[in-house]
């Protein structure tokens, strides 16, 4: 799928998209692991959908794991 600029622009006025996109792109060291497919999948399904909810859980590990990288 090729992304207009609507899509990008819709993208960045989602918050935690943006937090996906800085975790995966600006972390000082690359995420591994169970880390990294948290963050894809969160910003995958936000791509897909943005109109889904991602539950609570997810967005909490999301936001503590945002705030351990980047203060």
């Amino acid at each position: 799928m090729i992304e207009t600029d609507v899509d990008v622009r819709q993208h960045f006025s989602n918050p935690v998209w943006v937090r996906c996109h800085r975790l995966l792109t600006q972390a000082p060291t690359p995420l591994r692991g169970r880390r990294q497919r948290l963050v894809e999948s969160v910003k995958h399904d936000i791509e897909v959908n943005p109109q889904n909810v991602i539950d609570d859980q997810r967005l909490r590990a999301l936001d503590t794991l945002f705030r351990q990288i980047f203060g």
